[in-house]
């Protein structure tokens, strides 16, 4: 047993000096020095596991884990352990989104900590991480409640405006949006984000927490466009901070999760089902406010774009077409501007159905010379929840296959050749171009 002893300690202290690798190399080592089933292979086996969370590698780190705890759960006594253990697997579980696995550990782990003053705080968090986990796992009702009890623990050892706080707030105000209580939970999210910015700042992964809960509730209002500005914004200041994979895995989803939210377009069947709409709207430029989460409008601005849309879309559906339109080139524009997190909006909008007259007529150059910012002036969204900017020779193809002559579509820079092709087989251009 020389051995082991040996080499849990040099793991131990690979570890504290973050050599992750070689430590997990010493660990499994030692338990592979230990008797199978032993306490002392369980804490081989534990250990390995902590070293791979160290490394985000959560998936890895379950196995272990799970191991390690089966171990002592077979043992008398050893409640501390035991919680510890449980609470190290449901943070592998929930960073895994495996949230009724993640519940049933912390939810173990939480009941051997009792109801001495020195576990309040391990009590605390792992109220926090069962929060989390029940809300997301689909019962945010109990989610809420059990995040009211992080957030009141919290408060009575760190104070209201401590970070563990603020974060066991911004998990109620989740729960609350989930359970359809909007206003409450922009109540709460402006709250701990007024305690972030007085405190660790607008930089914080906190903040980024802030933003990333007021974009789900915003989503859920239906101001999408806003709601990915929001999440782009977390994005960035996640980035600058230098978050590491395991900080990002859950914001990262919860960016990814909004788009569903808002985008509930139907979808085009195939190149048969597809409307060309003209639609006229009003933009403006929203600016981000860091202190009220939110965003002012300026003044508005004429501008005229082309749709293919599906064709049983109404047309009281173009202020949607044209926030999807809008959040296509937010996408863009941000990316050149990462560090801007204002973004253009749709303020009013309406279709209407362009004749051959007016296509074979319309003054493409001019039009295309008018552009400013946007990437082009004509723009697919067939897929019913993206859109997708169509280039002056794809506009020119797919109007081709829609009977348009060829006087105008020249004007686009499309090349006789190119256009009789498009015309010849109507159905794959429009396919290729649109879908």
């Amino acid at each position: 047993m020389a051995d082991y002893y040996a080499l849990m300690d040099e793991g131990r202290r690979l570890r504290a000096q973050s050599s992750f690798a070689e430590a997990q190399a010493k660990f499994d080592a030692a338990a592979a020095a230990a008797a199978p089933g032993s306490a002392d292979f369980a804490l081989g086996r534990y250990h390995s596991g902590l070293t791979r969370q160290d490394r985000d590698d959560d998936a890895g780190a379950v196995g272990p884990m799970e191991e390690a705890l089966r171990i002592y759960e077979t043992r008398p006594g050893e409640a501390p352990a035991k919680a510890v253990m449980g609470a190290a697997l449901g943070l592998s579980l929930l960073r895994e989104f495996r949230w009724a696995e993640a519940a049933r550990a912390m939810e173990a782990s939480n009941g051997l900590y009792g109801d001495s003053p020195e576990n309040a705080a391990s009590l605390a968090a792992g109220l926090h991480n069962l929060a989390i986990a029940t809300t997301r796992g689909g019962d945010p009702r109990r989610g809420l409640e059990i995040a009211r009890q992080a957030v009141a623990l919290h408060e009575a050892i760190d104070g209201a405006a401590h970070p563990n706080t603020v974060e066991s707030r911004l998990v109620e105000a989740f729960a609350l949006i989930e359970t359809g209580e909007l206003e409450a939970a922009g109540s709460l999210i402006r709250r701990a984000a007024r305690a972030i910015l007085a405190g660790a700042g607008e930089s914080s992964a906190w903040f980024a927490d802030a933003l990333l809960t007021e974009a789900r509730r915003v989503a859920r209002q239906g101001d999408g466009i806003a709601a990915e500005a929001l999440a782009r914004r977390a994005m960035f200041i996640l980035k600058q901070e230098g978050a590491g994979p395991s900080q990002r895995k859950l914001r990262e989803r919860d960016a990814a999760a909004l788009g569903p939210l808002w985008r509930t377009g139907s979808k085009a069947r195939d190149a048969g089902d597809v409307a060309l709409w003209r639609v006229s709207m009003q933009h403006t430029l929203r600016s981000y406010r860091a202190a009220t989460l939110d965003f002012v409008p300026a003044g508005s601005l004429p501008k005229e774009w082309y749709f293919f849309v599906p064709a049983g879309w109404a047309p009281s559906e173009a202020p949607y077409a044209a926030r999807l339109a809008f959040a296509e080139a937010n996408r863009f524009l941000n990316s050149r501007e990462p560090a801007d997190a204002g973004f253009l909006d749709a303020t009013q909008a309406t279709a209407s159905l362009p004749d051959a007259h007016e296509l074979e007529n319309t003054k493409f150059a001019e039009r295309l010379g008018a552009r400013v910012w946007e990437s082009s002036m004509a723009y697919s969204l067939v897929r019913g929840d993206l859109c997708v900017p169509l280039s002056p020779v794809e506009f020119a193809r797919a109007l081709a296959a829609r009977g348009v002559s060829d006087a105008a579509l020249t004007l686009l820079g499309a090349d006789a050749g190119t256009l009789a092709a498009a015309r010849q087989d109507p159905t794959a251009t429009l396919q290729s171009v649109l879908f």
